[in-house]
């Protein structure tokens, strides 16, 4: 996305007092739909945007993570979300996320995977790019 239209949005969406993240993803979204965007980013080789992205992306994953409340998720009496059962949530979907999956079809992949360990460590690392 643009970065001006981001700034557009953010400002927009703060002033009015909505979700500016989501309206940002919204329009990225909206004006990538038909992948026309994208391929007249790839077409220039500009690697400064995708540097951008990845910079604007961490940002604001990093303001996310500065305003989350997390004291609010130790509360075993309302919620019942304690802190070792975050922990143990989040390794969990570690583990059931995509291992299973790859395990499962890695023989349907031949020209990525060759043996279960290699699924293994592409389950837990994740598929990345194309084969």
């Amino acid at each position: 996305m643009p970065t001006g239209l981001g700034l557009f949005l953010i400002g927009t969406c703060g002033a009015i007092g909505t979700d500016d993240l989501l309206a940002c993803f919204v329009a990225g979204n909206a004006l990538n739909w038909d992948g026309q965007y994208l391929a007249e980013t790839e077409a220039l080789h500009d690697e400064v945007n995708s540097c951008m992205d990845v910079l604007l992306n961490f940002g604001g994953f990093m303001y996310i993570g500065i305003i989350m409340p997390f004291s609010d998720f130790h509360q075993p009496d309302t919620t019942g979300l304690t802190i070792p059962r975050l922990i143990g949530l989040g390794f969990l979907v570690l583990i059931f996320r995509r291992i299973p999956a790859i395990l499962i079809t890695y023989k349907f992949m031949p020209t990525c995977v060759k043996n279960w360990k290699e699924a293994l460590f592409m389950g837990y690392f994740g598929p990345i790019g194309k084969c």
